[in-house]
């Protein structure tokens, strides 16, 4: 496998929209790409307590993105945005 040329740099949420930030080597400012409703706007959180169920309305976008992506998922990410699946990029060389 090629030597990646993207390095994960961190993310930013927009509302329901993920922004990822990296670096290109042989550039020297940070690039990014976003993935549009990267949230899902449907979530429901609740809790049981016996037979009754309690709707948890504080849950926001940011905390269901920290209960369900990690680190690796983002580096993984950016990965994908490289090269692709299946070796085919979705952001093509310049070459």
């Amino acid at each position: 496998m090629k030597q990646s040329q993207l390095t994960y740099e961190g993310y930013e949420l927009d509302e329901t929209d993920l922004i990822i930030f990296y670096f290109e080597k042989g550039i020297d400012h940070c690039l990014d790409f976003t993935i549009l409703d990267f949230i899902p706007v449907d979530y429901n959180i609740s809790v049981r307590n016996g037979s009754e169920e309690y709707k948890i309305s504080d849950y926001d976008y940011k905390d269901w993105f920290d209960e369900n992506v990690s680190e690796n998922d983002l580096l993984e990410l950016v990965k994908v945005f490289e090269y692709g699946v299946g070796g085919n990029p979705i952001n093509p060389p310049n070459n």
